[in-house]
């Protein structure tokens, strides 16, 4: 009928753990390979960006995992913390970071 929302067909949930991200490229593969970014993904923010808003389908919800146990997360935190905070606009995101 009109006017009624479809289904929502999205993954309910999914679950990165960042806690053993040592560097840069292992935190966009990680995010590349957990949220299924294409091939041509450019492994760094900007890519993150657009594949989020564009690309890919997010799920419903998403954990980030050890966000303030990994030495190299808690360094990018301070640039990346923007970043994440609309992803949790974009999904019930549950991460543990500190905004």
């Amino acid at each position: 009928m009109g006017g009624e929302k479809e289904r929502d067909e999205r993954v309910f949930h999914i679950a990165i753990d960042v806690s053993n991200v040592k560097s840069n490229e292992d935190l966009h593969s990680l995010l590349k390979s957990s949220l299924n970014f294409p091939d041509f993904y450019g492994m760094n923010m900007s890519a993150f960006w657009d594949a989020i808003t564009g690309l890919v389908e997010m799920p419903i919800n998403l954990t980030f995992i050890g966000w303030n146990s990994s030495p190299l997360v808690q360094y990018l935190s301070y640039s990346y913390t923007p970043i994440l905070s609309q992803v949790c606009r974009i999904t019930c995101c549950t991460a543990s970071y500190s905004l």
